[in-house]
């Protein structure tokens, strides 16, 4: 099934990505065109992940939010 992506007028917002794995975490930049919700994957430097939690930042940040996820 193909899922239309967010109508935001092809606008694309920074977030900071923080991949959990056994014994470490690693943090990242990514730009996507909306915060992404619990439970899908993302595919980061490390590999595919599946997101456990996001949160919108303030206003005045210079990311649209935060991105957890863990390796898959």
């Amino acid at each position: 099934m193909l899922v239309a992506p967010p109508d935001n007028g092809g606008a694309v917002y920074r977030y900071i990505i923080t991949i959990e794995g056994p014994s470490f975490k690693d943090v990242d930049k990514v730009e996507l065109p909306a915060l992404p919700e619990p439970g899908e994957p993302i595919e980061t430097n490390l590999g595919t992940c599946i997101i456990t939690g996001t949160e919108p930042m303030p206003a005045d940040s210079e990311y649209a939010g935060r991105i957890i996820c863990r390796l898959s």
